[in-house]
């Protein structure tokens, strides 16, 4: 008899283990926030560590020192793994938050993204569009007066950043190069981005993605 209530009591711990456990372990390598798996649908904001820097030639052409990056969670399962749709702009200090250039003030248009972490490793990959539409190669658009408007796009498909596991906050860092696809002859032809853009939650709450 005492060793059928052992037994049946350790059947109840561990299934008490397993509901309270249940949210962070429903996905292989899930985004949670405070110990909890983020849902679907929650509010994402991104903004950049230190500056984002534009180099071309070896030498630094320009630097944003900010970036104002909104969408929300696409996906957090096993099937799509962590996925963000996001858009925005990055900023600078300049008039309007404008970056400042050796053309004069520019905004950079980072445009529609989604974010799709990779699985058990720490690439992040980012194409254009958002996660539920048709995808397309990510790039930007730098804009000034003197030039108008030059449109970038990386050199691959997929724009690819780094960010280790069980790390919060959760920040992907990158420097990948991106060819002029179009605009004025002022524009340099290639350029690389290079910075670190940090996420949270809308609310301001820290965001981390599990081994």
């Amino acid at each position: 008899m005492k060793l059928r209530k052992m037994v049946a009591a350790l059947f109840a711990a561990l299934a008490l283990i397993a509901v309270m456990a249940g949210p962070a372990l429903a996905s292989e390598n899930p985004l949670v926030s405070e110990g909890s798996l983020v849902p679907v649908g929650t509010g994402i904001v991104g903004s950049s560590v230190g500056n984002v820097k534009f180099d071309s030639g070896g030498a630094t052409l320009f630097e944003c020192n900010g970036a104002a990056l909104s969408g929300s969670v696409n996906f957090n399962n096993n099937a799509q793994k962590v996925q963000l749709s996001m858009e925005g702009k990055l900023t600078g200090t300049a008039t309007e938050g404008k970056c400042n250039t050796y053309l004069g003030a520019a905004t950079v248009d980072m445009g529609q993204m989604c974010f799709k972490h990779q699985g058990s490793v720490t690439v992040w990959t980012v194409r254009g569009n958002l996660c539920n539409v048709a995808a397309t190669r990510p790039g930007f658009v730098f804009t000034t007066s003197s030039t108008g408007s030059c449109k970038y796009k990386f050199d691959n498909s997929e724009w690819v950043l780094n960010s280790p596991l069980d790390t919060s906050p959760l920040r992907l860092t990158s420097s990948y190069q991106a060819h002029k696809e179009s605009g004025s002859v002022q524009c340099p032809g290639l350029l690389t981005v290079s910075g670190i853009l940090e996420f949270k939650t809308a609310a301001g709450a820290e965001l981390m993605v599990l081994s």
